[in-house]
């Protein structure tokens, strides 16, 4: 009985730590964010330019156009400015 009331009381003291040492960091957040919108930009133009290239057959056309526009929402989404 005693071993499990310390067991339990040592798991609750390593909860209360683990949330004190957690500060989020505001510039890596924001270098994140600045590579995934540089990542899904860069897919973009990729697409573009590989549905201007001329040589597709019809289903690499519209799933390259499906994957654009999911690629686009996601850019609206994330990487508008605010």
């Amino acid at each position: 009985m005693k071993l499990g009331v310390l067991i339990a009381f040592g798991l609750t003291l390593a909860a209360a730590n683990a949330e004190q040492y957690y500060q989020p960091d505001p510039a890596k957040l924001a270098k994140l964010e600045a590579e995934r919108c540089a990542k899904l930009q860069k897919e973009d133009n990729l697409i573009s330019r590989r549905l201007g290239g001329g040589n597709n057959k019809s289903y690499d056309i519209e799933k390259m156009r499906a994957r654009q526009k999911v690629v686009q929402a996601d850019y609206a989404k994330f990487c508008s400015k605010k």
